[in-house]
C-alpha cells in the first residue's frame, strides 16, 4: 500500500486525540444529566449546536477540498487545543469549571468533529489507491472504535473514582479494584484532552506523502465550490439517495449516545456511570469487530442489500430495549448497534470512495452531513420535550429511533433495482 508511513502517523494522531475526546464527550452528557440534573438544558445546547453546525458543515466541506488536509488537521487541532487548555486553566485557577465553559468544550468538540472526520476520510482516500479503499475504510473504523473502547473503560475510573475493594461493573463483568483512584474533576479531563491535541499536531507535522492520484483543487469562490458538490449529487440521484438512507443508523446513534443513553441508564435502568461507560465499551467492541469482519461477512452480497440487512437488525434491537429494563439486554443492544453502525459506515464509505472523486469528496460529504444534522435536529427537538425525561418515558424515544431505521430500510428496498 502506498503512503503506508503517512497513514500510520495519521491513524496514530487520530487515536491519541480521539482517546481524550472520547472521555470528554462521555463526561459532559453525564455531567449535565446526573451531576447537575440539567438534562433538558443539555438537550437544548446539543440541539442548538447541531443547528448551527448546518452552516459550518457546508463551509467545512469547501475547506477540505480547497486546502491541504494535513494543514487542516494542524490548524483545527491548534484552535481546539487552545480552547480546551484555556478552560482547564480556568478550572485549576478557580477550582471549578462553570456550566458555560463545559458547554463551550462540548460545542468546540462538536464543531471539530464536523471538519475532523470529513478531512480524515478525504485524507485517507487521497493517500490510498482505489484497490485498497475497502481496507482503509476498515482501518479507519477499527482505530476509531479501538480508541472508544479504551476511552470508555477509562472514563469509568474518571467519572466516579474508585475505592480499594470496590466492585466495578465493566461491560457486565464485576471486577474488584485493588487500589484507590480519586474521581477527576472536569478541568482535569479537559487538560488531558487539550494536551492530546498538541501531541496530534506534532505527529501530523511529520507526515510526508505522495497523493495516490492527481487531485485538481478548485480555487473558485466559496459559493461556486458549494454548487459543484450539489451539482454532482443532482446529476447522480442514486448516489444521493444511497448516501442519505445508508446514513440513518449514524443519525440516531449520535442522538442516542449523547442525549438518550444517560437518561435511559439513570432513569429507566436505575444504574450508574459504570453501566453508562460499559455500554460505550461494548458498542466500540462491536464496531471494531464490524471493521474487521463486515466485508468478509457480506463479500458475496452487494452493498445496498448488506446495508438493508444492517438497518433491519438495528430496528429490531431498538424495539427490544424500548420495552425492556434488563441491563444484560442493554449490553447486547450496545454491542449490536456498534456492529450495525460501523458495518454500514465501512460499506458506505467504500462505496462513496469508489463513486466520488477525491476532488469533491469533502463537498459531497458535507451535503450528506447537513441532511444528517437536519434530521438529528428534529429528533433532538422532539426528545427535548420534558415528557420524555419523566420516569421511564425515555424508552419511547428508542421505539421512535427504531421506526426511523425501519423506514430507511424500506426506502432502500423500494429503490433497490435502481440503486
Amino acid at each position: 500500500m502506498k503512503n503506508k508511513n503517512a497513514l500510520s502517523l495519521l491513524l496514530t494522531a487520530n487515536i491519541i486525540s480521539g482517546f481524550a475526546q472520547g472521555i470528554s464527550m462521555l463526561a459532559i452528557p453525564w455531567y449535565f444529566t446526573t451531576m447537575i440534573d440539567k438534562a433538558s438544558l443539555f438537550g437544548t445546547i446539543y440541539a442548538a449546536t447541531t443547528f448551527v453546525s448546518l452552516f459550518w458543515n457546508l463551509y467545512a466541506g469547501t475547506l477540505i477540498d480547497r486546502y491541504q488536509r494535513k494543514s487542516i488537521f494542524i490548524y483545527v487541532s491548534a484552535v481546539c487545543g487552545s480552547i480546551l487548555l484555556g478552560v482547564a486553566g480556568y478550572g485549576y485557577y478557580y477550582g471549578i469549571v462553570p456550566i458555560g465553559l463545559v458547554a463551550l468544550v462540548f460545542v468546540t468538540t462538536m464543531f471539530n468533529y464536523n471538519i475532523h472526520f470529513g478531512a480524515l476520510y478525504a485524507f485517507g482516500q487521497e493517500l490510498t489507491e482505489p484497490k485498497h479503499y475497502g481496507r482503509i475504510s476498515s482501518y479507519l473504523e477499527i482505530q476509531n472504535q479501538t480508541t472508544s473502547i479504551f476511552s470508555g473503560a477509562f472514563s469509568v475510573l474518571l467519572l466516579s473514582g474508585i475505592t480499594k475493594g470496590q466492585s466495578v461493573n465493566i461491560a457486565g463483568i464485576h471486577l474488584i479494584i485493588p487500589f484507590n483512584f480519586q474521581k477527576w474533576e472536569m478541568h482535569n479531563i479537559f487538560l488531558l484532552d487539550g494536551i492530546t491535541y498538541g501531541i496530534a499536531i506534532l505527529l501530523v507535522s511529520f507526515i510526508r506523502y505522495q497523493p495516490a492520484s492527481a487531485r485538481i483543487i478548485d480555487t473558485s469562490k466559496i459559493i461556486e465550490r458549494l454548487k459543484t458538490g450539489l451539482t454532482f449529487l443532482k446529476k447522480n440521484p442514486a448516489i444521493f439517495s444511497f448516501g442519505n438512507y445508508s446514513f440513518s443508523i449514524f443519525v440516531i446513534l449520535l442522538v442516542q449516545v449523547f442525549m438518550l443513553m444517560p437518561l435511559y441508564v439513570s432513569q429507566h435502568l436505575h444504574q450508574g456511570s459504570d453501566v453508562y461507560a460499559s455500554a460505550e465499551v461494548l458498542y466500540s467492541a462491536g464496531a471494531m469487530m464490524a471493521g474487521v469482519f463486515i466485508r468478509r461477512i457480506f463479500q458475496n452480497r452487494d452493498t445496498v442489500f448488506s446495508i438493508i440487512v444492517l438497518l433491519i437488525i438495528t430496528t429490531i434491537i431498538f424495539y427490544m430495549v424500548a420495552f425492556n429494563n434488563n441491563v444484560g439486554l442493554f449490553y447486547i443492544f450496545s454491542f449490536l448497534v456498534g456492529v450495525t453502525n460501523a458495518g454500514a459506515r465501512v460499506l458506505r464509505t467504500t462505496y462513496l470512495f469508489n463513486h466520488i472523486s477525491n476532488d469533491i469528496i469533502g463537498r459531497t460529504n458535507s451535503v450528506f452531513n447537513v441532511i444528517n444534522i437536519l434530521l438529528r435536529s428534529l429528533f433532538l427537538m422532539l426528545f427535548s420535550i420534558a415528557w420524555f425525561h419523566q420516569g421511564s418515558n425515555i424508552t419511547w424515544t428508542y421505539a421512535i429511533c427504531g421506526t426511523f431505521t425501519l423506514i430507511s430500510a424500506l426506502l432502500l428496498a423500494r429503490n433497490y433495482k435502481r440503486l
